[in-house]
């Protein structure tokens, strides 16, 4: 939402999917809340999912190209004058908006705007998701201000160690939306499993969560299912679920994700950094499937870090929906038929919750939007001090 006369401009580069975008929304709605004169604008590659979040917060969105990594020799030319047509309109709005800060997202379509900023040397702070760190970000890392990462483990992997000796690092966990940070659970009539797909529907879990629920006899009769399926799959869920003799309600996407959330007792979804950040935030016990073709593997390292603290099971993933279907019933028959052991697994959730994620990434953002800098010995930032800081000096 354009003020009048801002005293800062913060700019948000990339989005693509709800894994990417809403992290930044919710550091912008903590912007806000501390300093609410501040201009924000959103910068990514024009999606109709994108457009449609941030227009819901009333925030500027502007619409840039941001091509994907090219696949061959063939693509390589129409990729470099994708990414300079990006690179050249984010330069041009970068400068003529006078921004304060740019706040990269994690995804591909963050690199133009990431670019543009380096270029006219304005602060670039990276929020990195997952614990292993992307291709964009470790590409745009020796031109960051700061690297806001999400898991203690990252620095654990062997290709991502040399960003602690390089760069200012922060482990503040993902921003999360205030809905989910405040949300309390509620109980429904019936006990409620919910199957998130992201934002866009997962379609291997389309295709194997009905069949896997079929097998569980009346077991299943005694839950309530919500399943969101993505706008591309809706009727084929739907239609699985009829055939198999199971009642679910299937949506293409959630509103209100916190609400459907905190009334749930179970959770089979992806293991993207997002998710689990929000299922940490409302205590969730879930089945992960991470998915198998995630760049760099990310998801089944995310998957890993959650279960081996007692908070989520996993299943592979796998290329037949049968077999993944049969995995899957037996693990979800297991959690449903022992309260105990999720009750074990939200205790743990709460040890993984990072609730004030949002507001230490938006410290450092506005730190540095004020023309304060980060130094390798160590930053001065007037935030609460966690479990998941980590300080400069040390990075």
């Amino acid at each position: 939402m354009r003020k009048t006369k801002p005293s800062l401009h913060i700019v948000f580069a990339g989005g693509v999917t709800g894994g990417h975008l809403f992290p930044g929304l919710a550091v912008a709605e903590r912007v806000l809340n501390s300093a609410p004169e501040t201009d924000i604008s959103f910068l990514g590659p024009g999606a109709e999912f994108e457009r449609k979040q941030v227009a819901r917060y009333g925030y500027d969105y502007v619409p840039i190209a941001c091509p994907r990594a090219p696949h061959g020799v063939a693509q390589t030319a129409r990729f470099g004058y994708r990414m300079l047509q990006g690179y050249r309109t984010a330069l041009r709005y970068l400068r003529r908006s006078r921004a304060s800060v740019v706040v990269g997202l994690g995804s591909f379509a963050s690199v133009p705007t990431a670019l543009a900023a380096a270029r006219l040397r304005i602060p670039l702070v990276l929020l990195e998701q997952n614990a292993v760190i992307g291709r964009a970000n470790r590409r745009l890392a020796r031109l960051a201000s700061a690297l806001c990462l999400s898991f203690d483990t990252t620095f654990a992997e062997p290709r991502d160690r040399f960003l602690a000796a390089r760069h200012v690092t922060f482990v503040t966990g993902t921003p999360i939306r205030t809905e989910f940070s405040t949300a309390k659970h509620r109980g429904t009539r019936l006990p409620r499993i919910v199957v998130l797909g992201g934002s866009g529907g997962a379609r291997l879990l389309n295709q194997s969560v009905p069949e896997a629920m079929a097998k569980l006899g009346s077991l299943v009769e005694q839950w309530q299912i919500l399943h969101q399926a993505g706008a591309v799959d809706q009727a084929a869920t739907e239609a699985t679920y009829r055939a198999v003799g199971v009642k679910a309600l299937v949506q293409t996407f959630f509103d209100d994700p916190a609400a459907i959330l905190a009334a749930a007792d179970l959770a089979i979804c992806r293991a993207g950094g997002s998710t689990l950040a929000e299922l940490a935030a409302t205590r969730v016990p879930s089945i992960l499937v991470p998915l198998d073709r995630a760049m760099d593997n990310h998801q089944r390292v995310n998957a890993r870090s959650f279960a081996a603290a007692g908070a989520a099971t996993v299943v592979d993933d796998t290329t037949k929906s049968v077999i993944l279907a049969k995995h899957l019933a037996i693990e979800i028959a297991q959690l449903m038929g022992n309260p105990a052991r999720r009750g074990a697994m939200q205790t743990s959730l709460g040890h993984l919750a990072r609730l004030d994620a949002a507001a230490h990434v938006s410290e450092i953002v506005r730190y540095l939007a004020s023309g304060n800098k980060i130094a390798a010995a160590g930053p001065s930032l007037a935030f609460p001090a966690s479990p998941g800081s980590i300080d400069a000096s040390a990075a």
